[in-house]
């Protein structure tokens, strides 16, 4: 059973989700696109679908309001990247499976959500010593705050006997990251488990 990502078809738009080495994960992951597995059965059967996510919605000075004269309170970070909105997966999710054509939706876990973070003098100030300040002020803030991953529990998909097309369908809801497809953030992914039952 191998699971596959299918990126938007679109040339319109040319930002896409890339793979990122260095540290094994999904970044930039489109909305619009969608991860597919297709599972032969011998019968009936419920599984479990859960992912490591980070939410990559940046949250930056110069686009918030609420935070336009936000201090870290750390020496040498004054750039305007300051941390990361949660992403609501509920929101972003869309389970099915499709058996001989016909698709059926599962509900997406309402508590699946993807943490955001602020860079904060209390929280941040000890690990802030682990980086030459102002020069990593950028990767100081996606370490923190859009690499996170944490393991969500999406929800469960009913499976049929025969040949089972499972989707988890990606359609972001939330405007803030520039550097994904039309500017939705969906997510870093670095994994995506099934638990059968």
């Amino acid at each position: 059973m191998t699971i596959k990502y299918y990126d938007v078809d679109s040339t319109s738009d040319t930002r896409r989700a890339a793979l990122d080495t260095t540290n094994s994960y999904l970044e930039k992951v489109s909305s619009g696109s969608y991860f597919e597995y297709v599972i032969d059965s011998d019968k009936e059967r419920t599984i479990s679908i859960s992912a490591e996510i980070a939410t990559n919605a940046y949250l930056t000075k110069a686009g918030d309001t609420n935070y336009k004269d936000y201090d870290t309170g750390i020496e040498g970070f004054n750039q305007s990247y300051i941390g990361s909105y949660d992403l609501d997966m509920s929101r972003i999710v869309k389970l099915s499976n499709t058996i001989n054509d016909v698709t059926t939706e599962f509900d997406t876990n309402k508590n699946a959500i993807a943490k955001g973070h602020v860079i904060n003098a209390e929280d941040d100030a000890e690990i802030a010593k682990n980086y030459r300040l102002p020069a990593q002020q950028w990767e100081m803030a996606d370490d923190l705050c859009t690499k996170k991953f944490e393991n969500l529990e999406l929800g469960e998909i009913k499976l049929s006997k025969g040949t089972n097309i499972v989707r988890i369908t990606l359609n972001g809801y939330l405007a803030k990251n520039t550097w994904s497809f039309g500017g939705y953030a969906c997510g870093n992914w670095k994994s995506i488990s099934i638990t059968f039952k």
